[in-house]
């Protein structure tokens, strides 16, 4: 009896995880522009945990910090130069040009010192620029995200349309510690 109760309580988890995740792919839709955060680095001892998207927390790892502190929430960018944040002396201005179907990012910034940085993304295609360019934890970071193409968004609706139709039918023969999937 247990092992059936574990099976069912596997097979309930299995089925929100899919369900959580198709409702989680409007975010795809929703992201027209080229989206910007900013986020300090800082050391483990520093901080508290935060709350912060997974693949910026790898990305900050690798470059040094292991965790970071989220400055501002996603800005979208756009042709003209925007401020994406000021704190005592400090300002990250930043615009984006679509240029051959990929995206041509600038961040603008002073610290006492130079922030700025260039970098071209694809569609579709995060990245993690280090704007004081030394590697450590206490450090100024800009995430970005580009928007899919046209094609893949398609893909993504064509996705979530199939997965809202997800069906699982478990049979039990024989021995009860072995299912068999159809």
């Amino acid at each position: 009896m247990p092992l059936r109760f574990a099976a069912a309580l596997c097979l309930m988890v299995i089925l929100t995880a899919v369900t959580f995740a198709a409702d989680k792919m409007l975010v795809i839709d929703d992201l027209t522009q080229v989206q910007a955060k900013v986020v300090y680095g800082a050391a483990a001892e520093q901080q508290e945990r935060a709350d912060i998207a997974l693949w910026i927390g790898e990305a900050l790892a690798k470059k040094g910090s292991p965790l970071a502190q989220p400055q501002s929430g996603w800005i979208a960018l756009a042709s003209e130069s925007k401020r994406l944040h000021t704190d005592n002396g400090l300002y990250i201005d930043g615009k984006v040009t679509e240029k051959d179907g990929q995206y041509e990012i600038e961040i603008d910034g002073c610290n006492g010192f130079s922030l700025d940085q260039k970098t071209t993304l694809k569609p579709g295609e995060r990245r993690v620029l280090n704007l004081s360019g030394i590697s450590g934890p206490e450090n100024i970071f800009i995430a970005l995200e580009a928007p899919v193409s046209k094609k893949a968004k398609k893909r993504a609706e064509t996705m979530k349309a199939n997965a809202k139709s997800f069906r699982l039918e478990l049979n039990y023969n024989g021995e009860q510690c072995k299912p068999v999937i159809e």
